[in-house]
């Protein structure tokens, strides 16, 4: 089956175990090597903070185009 991506993605079938055991088939780039609680934890703020990041630049990017927008109405308004 070809689904259009031309780099070949190895897979794991992992088994998680908790009060109720899941499973699920997982990617190579969904994982990241064990190097203890802490490293971990370090990892994890720091995906959260990227994601943090990306969502405040978008926001201030759309502020921006909504102030723009807003002071071309106001201009046109004044003149007229």
């Amino acid at each position: 089956m070809f689904l259009g991506n031309t780099r070949a993605q190895r897979m794991y079938f992992v088994v998680f175990y908790g009060s109720t055991a899941d499973f699920a088939w997982v990617s190579d780039a969904a994982i990241i090597a064990y190097k203890g609680v802490e490293a971990f934890t370090k990892y994890a703020q720091e995906s959260v903070d990227k994601v943090l990041i990306k969502l405040i630049n978008k926001n201030v990017c759309f502020i921006k185009s909504l102030i723009s927008l807003g002071t071309n109405k106001i201009t046109k308004r004044t003149i007229n």
